[in-house]
């Protein structure tokens, strides 16, 4: 694990790795630039948590699985897209994200989620068409919802 690696500024991991293990880069402050390769599947619990510095994340078309505290208070973080790709997110994804504004999800149905958002403010972009879906939708019903993709 880089746990709590000060020094670490961007990172751009292996096309190999399918899954990023439980708190593998957590508490890592200086990350400013996050960049998840394609092949990648899975991104485990907390594993970018408490990465105060981290405004930019790319996040891989081959991604299914978000779990739980991902990007748990990424205070600098303030847009994210996820891919239509992605199935399963988990609870408190995006808790204590304060500078978070924007999130791009590209699913044209909403996934199932438990609570990811702790505060107001946040614009949801979703494809066109698919704005009334996330409307009845528990949980990302939370955001703003505009359907510009």
């Amino acid at each position: 694990s880089f746990e709590a690696l000060k020094g670490l500024r961007s990172l751009q991991l292996s096309e190999n790795i399918k899954e990023i293990p439980l708190k593998a880069f957590v508490s890592c402050s200086n990350l400013k630039k996050l960049y998840i390769p394609e092949g990648v599947e899975v991104l485990g619990l907390d594993c970018f948590a408490i990465s105060d510095s981290l405004r930019e994340v790319s996040l891989p078309s081959t991604l299914t699985t978000i779990k739980r505290g991902v990007f748990w208070r990424c205070v600098s973080l303030e847009s994210i897209a996820i891919p239509a790709s992605v199935d399963a997110i988990g609870e408190y994804v995006f808790f204590d994200c304060w500078n978070l504004t924007d999130v791009y999800n590209y699913a044209p149905i909403p996934q199932s989620v438990p609570p990811i958002f702790n505060k107001q403010g946040i614009k949801l972009h979703v494809p066109r068409g698919s704005e009334e879906l996330y409307q009845n939708s528990d949980n990302w019903n939370v955001a703003e919802i505009v359907g510009d993709l």
